[in-house]
Order: structure tokens, then C-alpha cells, then sequence
């Protein structure tokens, strides 16, 4: 034993050692009625510092000495002694790590700092006093390691549609106990793990993603996750899962009516990719591009009003560096269709809005946009259509009228081909086919005509 710094007077060893003897087997013979508190297991973190309490109550008068011990198998350590008469003694392997913090007849409780892992195990508080002899209570000690946590991606850059490949690893090495590791996401990959063993008794834990990448994963987030009695918190880590496809390619508008006349047409080709695209051309494959076409960007911009021949078959090709993609688009351009507003007199008006193309080409879609529900004038009772003379009509009636066909009233936008009837008794009312607005005031009166 070495002596440590003393509360008072100097210990000497010899004496120390017969006194712990003498009291230690007179303790043997006595029953104490002495009581130390202390806590039955705790745990410390390899390398920070750790507090064994170990309070005292005495019914004796005569407090001698108090000192904490460590129990290897058959081998015991005297960490501490305190007398408060010949002060304070630290075994020499613990001088510089461990101290009484308020060394007194009502306290024993020492301080362990920079825990290592040979420092776990069983460690005793032991109390002489007289006449009851010697008192003694036990702490278990566990040791655990932090985890150092390391986050590897894979090697392999993540192409759309290739083999199941390894996105990244999540490791958790050197812990006590083995801390629990996982990824988190919503893609459809598969995880592997492993544990390795230390001599020390560490553990390494590591758990790596597969998957097989889709485009339509990009940008989608896989996070690691390691939990660890040493950690507060879960441990996370997000990583953005960055595939790498060809041009996924739409052209837009599609479902539009072509007609000749018609300004201020272009058709663009949006394309999304990884990386980005570097080329997009477009080409008409069953015949030469027409004069008065411009590329611009990724739109094919009609530079004048629309022509017959200017029907065809369009292509849009994109390119990037995983590779080359297209889509076609069928152009047709028909005649330019003509819209007619006529009236009847009478109590009840009937306006009929009539749209027909010419040299045989289909009817264009009629649009009619009724008033928001606080602007409809109150007299509009039925509002129909139908394609042909042949064809009947469906019509919105009010509940004063019967009809085997009636269907649940509409509010906001009504499209139909061909024919469009308004029965009312309003006196102003707004309808828009397409983009031509037609008011009319005074309907009994209303005739007109106009381009779509």
C-alpha cells in the first residue's frame, strides 16, 4: 500500500494492515447492527467516471475505519482505507484514479475515474466501528463500451434496372455489450449482418443493404440506425439513394385538337434523367421537317399558324450519359371548325351552340363554364348535350321536370362533343367554348357566330 494524501496524521502501513486484520476477525465473531447503503449493480461507461455510494448507519459510538476493496476470484485489492485518526491510504494501482469524495463516519463513497475494462467485477464497502466489529456490503460492476460508429457506401454505382448490388454498411465496432444496428427505408432491399468477436470482448456489429436499383427510387432516403444502452438517443445516419437512368421522356400537350389556322403551337418534350439530359433533338419520321419549325430548348416551336401538311409523325430523342431515349407524338391537323349561336323566342328561350368541322373532320370538344354557385343566374333549369341528331340527350333538368334520363346537376366545367343546349329563362349568362367567350345579354335576341 501507498499512502495518499492524509485528512490527518500518517497512516503507517504495517499498523494499517494489523488493524484491518484485528477488526476483520472480531467482526467475524460479532453480529453488527450497522448498516451500509449501497447499490447492489451499476454500470460504467469504458473511460468516463463512475461514483460507488456507499453511505453509513452506525448505531456504535466508536467509528474506527472504513475502506473499499475489489474482488478478483481469489484475489482481493484494498483500494482505500480511512481512519480518521491516521488520515487516508490508496493501494498504489488506484492513487491517481480513485478518491473518497467526502471521507467521513457517514460516508464512504469513492469516485472511479477513466473506468477501464479490468474494472469490472465485484467491489466491497466495509465499516469498523466498536463494539460492533466489522459491517460490509457489495457492488456489482459492469463495464460497457460506446460503439464507434462508421457509415460505407458501397463501391458500385446504383444503375437503374442492374443486379441486386450493396448500397452501404452500417458498422458499430468495439461495443459492450453488441449494439443493435438496422436500416431504415422505403425502398425493397434486403439486409445482411455480422458479428465479430474481440479477445478483449468487444463486439463488432455491422449490417449492409442490397438492393437492386430503380429509377423510381431516386432521391429516396435509407438511414442507418444503432442503438446502445451507451447512446441517449438512437444513432442515425440518412443517406440519399442517387440512381442513375436514361431519360424518361413525356411530350406535352397530347390530347389536343390541331386545327389550321392555329398560332402560337409547340410541342415540348420533358424529360427527367440522371444524370442530367445533354442532347435533345427532334426529328418527323415519315417525311422532311417542315419549313417554319424551330427547336428551342426541348420544344418544337411552330414559328406560324398550323397547315395540312404539317400532319405527321414527330419524334423526340434525349440522351444522357447511361443512354439514348425517344417517344413519338401523331400530329393531325384538321379544318378549323366553326361555332354557331342561335335562339329561339318564348317564354322559355332554347340556345343552341353548335360546333362542326369541315371536309369531313371529327367535332372539336365544346367547353361550357358555368358561374360559380353565388353568380348562376337563378332562371338556368337544364343544361344537355349530344353528338348527332340520333343521339339522345342527357339532360341536368330542375326537379320540376321528369326524365328518364336525369343525372345528379353539375356545377363548373361541362365538356361534350357536338351539340350543346341551354333551356333558361335568365337574362345573362357567360358561355366559353375553348377560349372564346360569348355573352349574352338579352337571349331572345341572341344570334352569332365564331372560331373555336
Amino acid at each position: 500500500m501507498e499512502n495518499g494524501p492524509p485528512l490527518s496524521g500518517t497512516f503507517p502501513s504495517g499498523r494499517m494492515r494489523l488493524v484491518v486484520f484485528l477488526l476483520t476477525l472480531y467482526g467475524l465473531t460479532c453480529v453488527s447492527s450497522n448498516k451500509l447503503i449501497v447499490h447492489k449493480k451499476l454500470t460504467a461507461v469504458l473511460g468516463k467516471d463512475i461514483i460507488l455510494p456507499c453511505k453509513i448507519e452506525m448505531t456504535d459510538t466508536n467509528f474506527t475505519q472504513s475502506s473499499w476493496q475489489q474482488n478478483f476470484a481469489k484475489n482481493v485489492t484494498v483500494i482505500v482505507v480511512f481512519n480518521p485518526d491516521y488520515g487516508t491510504d490508496y493501494d498504489s494501482k488506484y492513487k491517481n484514479r480513485a478518491s473518497l469524495i467526502n471521507p467521513s463516519k457517514e460516508d464512504a463513497s469513492i469516485i472511479l475515474r477513466g473506468v477501464q475494462l479490468s474494472d469490472a467485477g465485484l467491489y466491497t464497502c466495509k465499516m469498523a466501528s466498536f463494539p460492533s466489529g466489522m459491517t460490509e456490503n457489495s457492488t456489482q460492476l459492469e463495464v460497457i463500451v460506446e460503439p464507434t460508429i462508421l457509415l460505407a457506401m458501397g463501391n458500385s454505382p446504383l444503375v437503374n434496372g442492374s443486379r441486386e448490388t450493396l448500397v452501404a454498411t452500417c458498422i458499430a465496432e468495439h461495443a459492450i455489450p453488441a449494439a443493435e444496428v438496422f436500416w431504415e427505408t422505403k425502398v425493397d432491399g434486403r439486409t445482411e449482418k455480422q458479428h465479430q468477436t474481440y479477445l478483449n470482448g468487444t463486439i463488432t456489429t455491422r449490417a449492409s443493404y442490397y438492393w437492386q436499383p430503380q429509377s423510381i427510387d431516386h432521391e429516396q432516403k435509407l438511414t442507418c440506425v444503432v442503438r446502445h444502452p451507451t447512446l441517449k438517443f438512437d444513432f442515425r445516419s440518412e443517406s440519399v439513394l442517387l440512381i442513375l437512368y436514361a431519360p424518361v421522356i413525356t411530350i406535352y400537350p397530347r390530347d389536343k385538337y390541331w386545327y389550321v389556322g392555329q398560332e402560337n403551337v409547340q410541342l415540348t418534350c420533358g424529360a427527367r434523367a440522371n444524370p442530367p439530359p445533354n442532347l435533345t433533338t427532334w426529328t418527323r419520321l415519315d417525311g422532311v421537317m417542315p419549313k417554319g419549325l424551330e427547336v428551342s430548348n426541348e420544344s418544337l416551336v411552330f414559328t406560324r399558324p398550323l397547315r395540312r401538311n404539317d400532319s405527321g409523325i414527330y419524334r423526340c430523342e434525349v440522351t444522357n450519359e447511361i443512354g439514348v431515349r425517344s417517344q413519338d407524338i401523331d400530329l393531325l391537323i384538321q379544318g378549323r371548325p366553326l361555332m354557331s349561336l342561335r335562339s329561339t323566342s318564348g317564354i322559355r328561350q332554347l340556345i343552341t351552340l353548335e360546333a362542326g368541322g369541315q371536309n369531313g373532320d371529327s367535332y372539336p370538344d365544346l367547353e361550357l363554364h358555368t358561374p360559380p354557385s353565388s353568380l348562376t343566374p337563378a332562371g338556368i333549369t337544364n343544361v344537355g348535350h349530344r353528338r348527332t341528331n340520333t343521339d339522345a340527350v342527357t339532360s341536368h333538368r330542375s326537379p320540376s321536370v321528369s326524365s328518364s334520363h336525369m343525372t345528379p346537376p353539375q356545377q363548373g366545367l361541362v365538356k361534350r362533343r357536338g351539340l350543346i343546349i341551354i333551356t333558361h329563362s335568365c337574362s345573362s349568362f357567360v358561355v366559353q367554348p375553348r377560349s372564346v367567350f360569348i355573352s349574352c345579354s338579352h337571349w331572345s335576341s341572341v344570334t352569332g357566330y365564331g372560331y373555336i
